[in-house]
């Protein structure tokens, strides 16, 4: 036991217990590798959406042609490159039809046909460079390895993160993070998808120029802006309009940190780094030209009528985040309600209670984000002409929402997000540990027989699977592992870290503007 004094009084403290905490960290990352596997080989190569397009550009990047992979001109003069059938067409066989399981894709290895439908300038192909690294002769085993890395890469960010961060900050993360990653957040980045690095490279462009503002030493300030750069480099490699979120973000950083800016110019390097970044992911790639000339080639602009139309199923997509309508894969798999329910409660709750803080910098910025979040899904949808569920799909706008929902939460003067009770936390915890464990149910139902077929016990009827753990094995590993990783939220439950620099100045000057005010009322009296 140690002691200290105060006043007349010597109060006995508990010895710190680190090892404990480092034990926490430790089973929670376990159960967070734990929930990436299961995801990983919950279904065969080709069910992420646009999966065959995606594994086609990472089996045959540019400086793989004619080496690794070989090309040819079509007779319409398009270029295409030859790949295993079971890259390009796997999603052929059970794409739309969520009654059909992953059975027919065994029949499709060991053949390579002639793919035209891939990469050519329309993603920026960083991503793909990263993940052909992993290409090896079995083709699900190399998708498993990419979806596992993914995982394990944003999962091993999130972790440095949270060590970086004081507190409150580490409970910001972690709210804005669990509440709405059930199902898509955990689905797409735990996939072959760029949507993956997309969604990892803002949580962590966001979350590292959070710690480095609220770092009181120069070490965790570069390294937690080094952090920053990885992330915006990660989300600009993978899509342009990643990179496009990225500046944004990069300039949303200078609103809510100017006062700290003014006094320590060289940390604009963070903000500015993340916005030239982001520009040049934006240019770098094609789909720039969706906002000039939207997404079909036979796109026109649409209507009064279609436009209110999609005004008023807007908040049906916003919070889609949750796959109740949507779904997952290739918007075949929409989840129950016990799951959007859950995980849409939970986020909504979370945002009314962040707004009990509020100032100019925080309003700016949040309506900015939402108005982004909102406003350019309708913007495609009304130069394509298309009404809303054609086209654009809640992935596209998917990063910005654990970042719409971290400024809700943020509190300008103190800093981090509020303390929650035992009850608050304790009802999140069961909202997300249970909406995850039946989404991963239906994603495992959906292949392994096809949702044909009801019950709860998946080792029944297998109609398609792979070496390893059974069906229901896998479940339980992934419901489990979430289940450990969800305990953080207890653990960041309260308490308080250094307060950033940026609200300590903000709070000096609303100190003062009291006083002054308070001395006016005086010499007035």
């Amino acid at each position: 036991m140690f002691k200290r004094r105060t006043g007349a009084r010597v109060e006995a403290t508990p010895p710190r217990r680190s090892w404990v905490r480092l034990v926490i960290l430790i089973v929670a990352a376990l159960g967070g590798m734990a929930t990436i596997f299961s995801w990983s080989v919950a279904s065969p190569s080709g069910a992420a959406p646009d999966e065959g397009f995606h594994d086609t550009s990472i089996w045959c990047p540019p400086q793989s042609w004619s080496q690794e992979c070989q090309t040819r001109i079509s007779d319409t003069g398009d270029l295409q490159v030859a790949v295993p059938k079971e890259v390009a067409a796997a999603q052929s066989c059970f794409a739309f039809h969520a009654e059909v399981s992953g059975h027919c894709v065994l029949g499709l290895s060991g053949e390579e046909v002639w793919e035209g439908h891939f990469n050519k300038g329309t993603y920026p192909g960083g991503f793909y460079d990263v993940m052909h690294l992993f290409v090896g002769s079995d083709v699900y085993s190399s998708v498993v390895v990419m979806r596992c890395f993914n995982g394990v890469l944003a999962l091993g960010l999130f972790l440095v993160l949270a060590w970086l961060l004081p507190r409150d900050g580490r409970r910001l993360m972690a709210w804005s993070l669990f509440a709405v990653s059930v199902p898509l957040l955990i689905y797409l980045v735990c996939s072959t998808n760029p949507s993956s690095w997309s969604i990892t490279g803002m949580v962590v462009g966001w979350f590292g120029a959070y710690a480095a503002f609220a770092s009181s030493t120069l070490a965790r300030q570069v390294v937690s802006g080094a952090l920053a750069v990885v992330g915006a480099v990660m989300a600009a490699m993978a899509r342009s309009d990643s990179g496009a979120y990225v500046a944004l973000a990069g300039l949303a950083v200078v609103i809510v940190y100017f006062a700290t800016l003014r006094k320590r110019v060289w940390m604009v390097a963070i903000p500015g780094a993340m916005v030239v970044i982001g520009l040049i992911g934006f240019f770098s790639g094609g789909q720039t030209s969706v906002l000039s000339s939207g997404l079909a080639e036979t796109s026109h602009t649409g209507s009064w009528g279609s436009f209110m139309y999609n005004l008023a199923h807007l908040p049906q997509f916003m919070v889609d985040y949750s796959a109740g309508w949507f779904g997952l894969n290739w918007l075949d798999t929409p989840m129950p309600p016990v799951v959007w329910v859950s995980v849409v409660a939970v986020s909504v709750a979370l945002v009314f209670l962040g707004l009990r803080w509020m100032d100019w910098r925080k309003g700016l910025v949040l309506v900015g984000m939402l108005l982004v979040y909102m406003g350019l899904p309708l913007l495609i949808l009304q130069r394509n002409g298309d009404l809303m569920g054609s086209n654009v799909q809640p992935r596209y706008v998917l990063p910005l929402v654990p970042l719409i929902l971290a400024m809700a939460l943020w509190r300008p003067r103190r800093g981090g997000a509020p303390s929650l009770t035992w009850v608050q936390t304790g009802l999140m915890y069961v909202c997300v540990v249970v909406a995850q464990a039946v989404a991963l149910h239906v994603q495992l139902r959906r292949f392994v027989t096809g949702t044909d077929v009801t019950g709860f016990n998946l080792n029944r009827q297998v109609e398609w699977w792979h070496p390893g753990p059974s069906p229901m094995a896998t479940w339980l590993i992934g419901a489990v592992g979430f289940a450990l990783l969800s305990a953080l939220l207890f653990m960041v439950r309260t308490g308080r870290g250094a307060t950033p620099t940026v609200d300590r100045d903000a709070a000096a000057l609303a100190k003062g503007t009291d006083e002054c005010l308070l001395q006016r009322s005086v010499d007035s009296t």
